[in-house]
């Protein structure tokens, strides 16, 4: 048996009914997207990345991929555990396929005062993980 357990989803939507998935980091030791939609049938849903959580940094800006610049077919690999946001569709359609692999022994990392040590990116702030989100948010910025 494999020592990875697997998920997968299919992320699709269309304009504005594509909202972006919030600042969050996933429940996977490692995460593979897959760009299934041809960069001229989208605008938009570019992927941004921050630091990792359990680091101090993880609040901090890293990269924003635009998908519109990468081959069909071409596979993100990260850590689950790297804080990241899929921003919304602005015209069009954007598909994914999103794998989860799932360590079967992981190893957990407990909260703690480090999550609000820095000052948070904005790119990387989360209405609905960080604590001090409107110490920090400036009207407009992820959720």
């Amino acid at each position: 048996a494999s020592p990875f357990a697997r998920h997968y989803a299919v992320a699709a939507g269309s304009g504005s009914k594509q909202q972006g998935d919030g600042v969050h980091q996933d429940s996977a030791t490692v995460t593979v997207n897959i760009p299934l939609s041809r960069s001229e049938n989208f605008v938009g849903g570019n992927l941004s990345f921050c630091g990792v959580f359990g680091r101090d940094d993880y609040r901090r800006h890293v990269h924003t991929l635009d998908w519109s610049h990468l081959p069909l077919g071409t596979a993100i690999l990260h850590s689950g555990l790297r804080r990241h946001a899929a921003l919304p569709t602005i015209v069009g359609e954007r598909t994914n396929l999103i794998f989860w692999a799932i360590s079967s022994s992981p190893k957990a990392i407990p909260a703690g005062p480090w999550e609000t040590r820095q000052v948070p990116d904005q790119e990387c702030l989360s209405e609905l993980y960080d604590s001090d989100y409107k110490q920090h948010s400036v009207h407009g910025h992820n959720s």
